[in-house]
């Protein structure tokens, strides 16, 4: 019996010798060299092929539905990506200058002798605030969310 044991306990310890080694050699195989910094290439900016930027007209913008007009709101170098965040702000990337430009502006003043504060809000609400404030007039209160606020005297 003891015979037995002996030999079931050596091919058991064998086993696990075996499988221990086949595990640290797969371990060390695998094992990838850590890249070092200042051996690394330096970060540029991707680009698509070698074209190059063209001149932006002058005064060409979108075409909009009458009575409505159009303006140019930010001027941001090379955007690519715009995110809004869930209190409205929009965050826009610029990788050309390594920037990140957060776009907050839900109010505005008119150019008028007695200028008047318009302000939106996320819940599609547009207030007029006059007297520098003091007296305050909804003028909608069922469009989309309002994230910018730009006001023109046509």
């Amino acid at each position: 019996m003891t015979t037995i044991k002996l030999t079931r306990t050596l091919a058991i310890a064998g086993v696990g010798a075996v499988s221990l080694c086949a595990m640290m050699v797969a371990q060390k195989s695998s094992i990838q060299p850590q890249p070092q910094a200042d051996k690394l290439a330096a970060i540029s900016v991707p680009s698509r092929g070698n074209a190059t930027r063209g001149a932006k007209p002058d005064d060409v913008l979108p075409t909009v539905p009458a009575g409505f007009s159009i303006s140019v709101y930010a001027e941001l170098p090379s955007p690519r990506m715009m995110v809004y965040a869930p209190n409205g702000d929009l965050f826009v990337s610029s990788p050309a200058s390594n920037t990140i430009t957060v776009l907050r502006d839900a109010m505005d003043v008119d150019d008028l002798s007695s200028p008047a504060l318009y302000f939106g809000t996320t819940t599609g609400q547009l207030w007029i605030g006059r007297d520098s404030g003091e007296r305050w007039e909804c003028l909608f209160d069922s469009l989309p969310p309002i994230h910018c606020v730009k006001v023109a005297v046509v």
